[in-house]
């Protein structure tokens, strides 16, 4: 390989270290109901039906499955709007919440807390 192509080359290539994913929520609206294979894998247990197709591990409740397989997709639809981390569960995104004195302080994540306050009534 000559030395012009070579450099083309180093040119050419991608440094993945510069690349960052961020999935904001809205982007995963519906995205469980298009794939639905994913909750009809079958399943030989007949308490939980509902089957992960990455690492065969069954559930008995779909919701279940969805979460868990958030662990496999790295998919994290709950966002802090303050300081815009994102977390695979609500419950996590609460904790951070509680924790982050500076997102606990946030219009939109008072307004985020007390709906779930009065959804518990």
């Amino acid at each position: 390989m000559s030395f012009s192509m070579q450099q083309e080359l180093n040119n050419s290539l991608i440094d993945f270290n510069q690349i960052k994913l961020v999935v904001q929520p809205e982007s995963v609206i519906g995205f469980w109901d298009d794939i639905q294979f994913l909750y009809e894998t079958p399943c030989t247990h007949p308490s939980k039906p509902h089957m992960c197709i990455f690492c065969s591990r069954a559930f008995s409740r779909r919701y279940d499955l969805v979460r868990h397989t958030r662990v496999h997709t790295g998919i994290k639809p709950y966002g802090c709007p303050s300081c815009q981390k994102y977390f695979a569960r609500s419950d996590a995104r609460r904790r951070h919440f509680q924790s982050d004195p500076l997102c606990s302080n946030h219009s939109q994540v008072k307004k985020l807390s007390s709906q779930r306050k009065d959804s518990n009534k």
